[in-house]
């Protein structure tokens, strides 16, 4: 899911690695919490593995941005695994990249998501943020429903480790790739709502 919803908002997006990532989110999103929970459904498990198969392919042809070079932190920095750490800071990453203050907020593709996970259908009165939002929040919600851990405090990071991260964070290929640009004060704020 991670791959996906990244790829969409990658700066060298492409419609492939779109049109890859959009049916890997609705794929995954269809399968994932049933996969989960019902282990030997084979329909479900192989759903999910054609899912994740979109999401390695919209994923291949795109630059990371801020949610892959954070994730890469914390298992290079704080030794998190990457599995848990894409599901910890995926909901953060995508409302850091929702706030359009400075106007280059990339909501229009992350609403795509929300649409592609079904949460939400274009309606007048509901704009591209509100529907990310929904999105990011179906994010953190399908996590807590999995009953994996959602805070960075959950996997033994203190919050005095925060700055040291957000440092390196700054050091990221990834995250200097990231459509909005993410400074010192915004990669610590995104730890910190992880926290």
């Amino acid at each position: 899911l991670a791959h996906c919803v990244e790829a969409l908002y990658s700066i060298n997006r492409n419609p492939l690695s779109t049109a890859a990532a959009l049916s890997g989110i609705k794929t995954i999103a269809g399968s994932l919490l049933r996969c989960y929970q019902h282990g030997d459904d084979l329909e479900a498990r192989t759903t999910m593995l054609i899912g994740a198969n979109l999401g390695g392919q919209s994923l291949a042809t795109v630059k990371m941005g801020l949610h892959h070079g954070t994730c890469h932190v914390l298992g290079g920095t704080a030794g998190v695994a990457h599995g848990v750490a894409n599901a910890i800071v995926l909901p953060h990453a995508m409302r850091f990249n929702l706030d359009t203050a400075d106007g280059i907020g990339i909501a229009p593709m992350i609403a795509l998501v929300g649409e592609a996970m079904e949460v939400s259908v274009r309606r007048d009165g509901v704009n591209d943020e509100e529907i990310g939002e929904m999105a990011a929040q179906a994010v953190y919600d399908l996590v807590a429903q999995m009953g994996l851990l959602q805070r960075l405090r959950d996997v033994g990071i203190s919050e005095d480790m925060l700055p040291m991260l957000a440092e390196n964070m700054l050091k990221s290929k990834a995250v200097q790739d990231n459509p909005k640009p993410v400074t010192l004060d915004g990669a610590l704020g995104l730890l910190r709502a992880a926290w």
